[in-house]
């Protein structure tokens, strides 16, 4: 898929067509229906995925607290870097769905926007699992 047009096909969603989209990956990750399509959002919930794993569940209610203020917001900052050099969780989520190791050293700026996005959308959802209904 071209990056360029999955990206713009992205802007033009809602909060809530946004928030929809990274549950269904998230569901997707779990097990509980079919692959998303758009990269962003598949990063986003492997990203996400990979959280869950290595941090406990309060752990994640912090984050996600932390995550939430104003500092936090602010900055652009995710809470997960408090906890583990989670630019390392990143990367694995990142070469799990496009097949390819993320080129620190390079020239990242083909990679970074993807990178950065689908970090901001996985913070924006919340790492702590939703109950389920």
């Amino acid at each position: 898929m071209n990056m360029t047009n999955a990206r713009t096909e992205w802007d033009r969603l809602t909060p809530s067509q946004k928030q929809a989209r990274i549950e269904a990956d998230q569901a997707h990750i779990a097990g509980d229906s079919a692959m998303p399509t758009d990269t962003t959002t598949r990063l986003a919930a492997e990203f996400t995925r990979l959280v869950r794993e290595r941090f406990t569940p309060d752990q994640l209610a912090e984050i996600d607290r932390r995550n939430a203020t104003a500092e936090y917001r602010d900055a652009g900052a995710c809470a997960t870097q408090d906890f583990a050099d989670a630019n390392e969780i990143m990367a694995e989520a990142f070469e799990t769905v496009t097949g390819r190791a993320f080129d620190f050293d390079g020239d990242m700026d083909a990679d970074a926007p993807l990178w950065n996005e689908a970090w901001d959308l996985a913070r924006n959802a919340g790492f702590s699992p939703k109950p389920t209904t």
